[in-house]
């Protein structure tokens, strides 16, 4: 199996946001509208409710979360979200840049140690589903990285539809 590697340089954490194969994940549209309208909606900005969360809330990430949606009543995103930035946590949800250089550190970190030898298999599915087409998007998570096409997109909400593919490692 002959690489197509040498085709297209693979991303590195300093090229992520300006060279990279991979694509913002759908969702974070959404994630930047909640935060957009945060401060509208609850009456404190996310640094505002980072502070309150550090100070009056409980020591750990799941306490805050359920401390967050009894005594605030956020629901779980938005408890969660609050929950996981006051850890220091979730940032990389918070702008495409960020995204994308987290996704170059989820896939390094997805075919470390004894799964390394996966990688070159990836990286001919990942060359593979971006030669489909412009509207495929690979987007990496901790644990993935889905490949999704335009059309496996809903207008309404932009969440992947039943028949895109997620490559786990």
């Amino acid at each position: 199996m002959e690489s197509r590697q040498s085709e297209v340089a693979m991303p590195t954490a300093k090229t992520a946001w300006t060279n990279s194969l991979y694509d913002a994940h759908p969702s974070l549209a959404m994630v930047q509208k909640w935060l957009a309208e945060l401060e509208e909606k609850t009456g404190r900005s996310m640094e505002e409710w980072i502070a309150l969360v550090k100070k009056e809330g409980p020591r750990d990430e799941k306490s805050r979360r359920e401390w967050l949606k009894t005594k605030h009543k956020m629901g779980t995103n938005s408890a969660s979200w609050i929950a996981e930035r006051a850890e220091g946590k979730g940032w990389e949800e918070d702008t495409p840049e960020a995204y994308l250089k987290a996704a170059v550190r989820y896939v390094e970190e997805q075919y470390a140690g004894p799964k390394e030898k996966l990688r070159p298999i990836f990286d001919e599915l990942l060359m593979l589903g971006k030669s489909l087409g412009d509207d495929v998007k690979a987007c990496p998570c901790k644990r993935s990285c889905r490949f999704i096409a335009s059309m496996c997109l809903r207008k309404s909400s932009q969440r992947p539809i039943p028949g895109s593919i997620s490559v786990s490692r």
